[in-house]
């Protein structure tokens, strides 16, 4: 991988590999976690509003000219960040930059766009607390959280979504869509030029004083936390988890082996204990998410009501089992990891988007020796770490039908 700093502090990651595709991503450094009260859900709003139009195209012409080629135009707002990605064969390179370059420096941001735009997120939010497999994560982190912005939904609430004014966006657009506030990582066959290329396009990209969100110290859980609520389901939605440390701790690269040896396929231990030996549910998976300022570490399944109880009891006996994993038991988990890493790293897209989400988490220089760091795990890690994290003072979440 190759890293350089333009004139204008825009960050360049560029990984050239002999590939049919080219996948250009472009990300800033603003999520929902850099949001105020009044205006929960901005990021989320502005990244919809950039693809409605420029001073050269309008909506449809964005994703046409993408598009003719069988290409994908796409972008996604997370707690910290804000991305913008296409990807298209190798060839139609410029044209992929062209239209990233024209939506982020020229959007119009017209009244009657942002107004359109209001009724899809509405849509959006609808849909979300429509949606079991969805909200129970929103449910989640509303719990576990107490002063992160991390537990506000990214996309914000229909109340703060419904009062956003054409100058709140434009005010949030200049003071975060900045050129050293944004990294541009490039996967695929890709031409010598390239850092030129990006270089003239943003040339006359502004920059400014990066405004960085206020750092909300969580405390470590001190007793159980317990949330329900009652929905149209036949079922039960069910996450289990706690607080976790950031990407940049070494703790994070344990708690991914742990999540590998729970969580790791049909054949991990939870999916064995709670699918195949009992039956108790259909779906049944370990989440692990560690950013730049938090992370949490969570179990997540759907059974009857009746079987809740129960499977709290197993996921807390595996977390205990953790104390007697064997040599074999983290061998396998690194395998995985390494297997899932190389597989899930061949496709540029998922490439260009991690080499961005870890130099925002962490560093790029992270993404590049994930692997040594998971190697670098040993049998005493991953008992402490079980012992700290996965204790008795677990966050419960459950969707229950009415």
């Amino acid at each position: 991988m190759h890293k350089k700093v333009l004139r204008n502090g825009i960050l360049v990651l560029v990984d050239k590999k002999e590939s049919n595709s080219v996948v250009i991503e472009i990300s800033f450094r603003v999520g929902s976690n850099y949001e105020d009260q009044r205006v929960l859900g901005i990021s989320h709003f502005l990244e919809h509003l950039l693809f409605d139009g420029t001073k050269s195209r309008d909506s449809r012409q964005i994703a046409f000219e993408i598009e003719r080629y069988g290409g994908e135009i796409n972008a996604l707002t997370s707690n910290e960040r804000t991305s913008f990605y296409v990807r298209v064969p190798k060839k139609h390179f410029d044209v992929g930059l062209e239209i990233l370059s024209d939506i982020i420096l020229n959007p119009l941001f017209l009244q009657e766009e942002i107004d359109k735009e209001k009724n899809i997120i509405v849509d959006e939010i609808n849909m979300v607390n429509d949606t079991p497999m969805f909200y129970q994560w929103i449910l989640f982190v509303k719990t576990l959280f107490k002063v992160s912005n991390a537990r506000h939904p990214v996309y914000g609430s229909k109340e703060t979504i419904k009062v956003l004014s054409r100058q709140d966006i434009l005010d949030y657009y200049q003071k975060h869509y900045l050129a050293n506030n944004m990294i541009v990582s490039v996967t695929g066959d890709i031409s010598d030029d390239i850092f030129s290329k990006i270089e003239e396009k943003f040339k006359d990209f502004r920059t400014g004083d990066i405004q960085a969100p206020q750092e909300l110290i969580e405390s470590i859980s001190q007793k159980v936390e317990i949330a329900k609520e009652r929905k149209n389901v036949d079922h039960t939605y069910m996450v289990f988890g706690y607080k976790t440390p950031n990407r940049s701790s070494p703790d994070s690269f344990v708690l991914d082996t742990i999540r590998a040896i729970l969580g790791g396929g049909m054949s991990s231990r939870l999916f064995n204990e709670i699918r195949l030996k009992r039956a108790l549910a259909y779906t049944v998976g370990v989440q692990h998410d560690p950013n730049r300022t938090f992370g949490y570490f969570a179990v997540y399944l759907s059974t009857d009501k009746k079987n809740v109880e129960l499977c709290k009891e197993i996921i807390i006996k595996e977390f205990k089992a953790l104390e007697e994993i064997t040599q074999q038991d983290l061998d396998n988990a690194k395998t995985y990891i390494e297997g899932q890493f190389l597989l899930e790293n061949e496709d540029n897209a998922k490439r260009a988007d991690n080499m961005s989400s870890f130099e925002i988490s962490s560093s790029h220089e992270i993404f590049e020796s994930f692997l040594k760091h998971i190697n670098s795990v040993k049998i005493e890690d991953v008992k402490r770490v079980g012992r700290q994290y996965l204790n008795e003072f677990y966050t419960l979440v459950t969707i229950e039908e009415k």
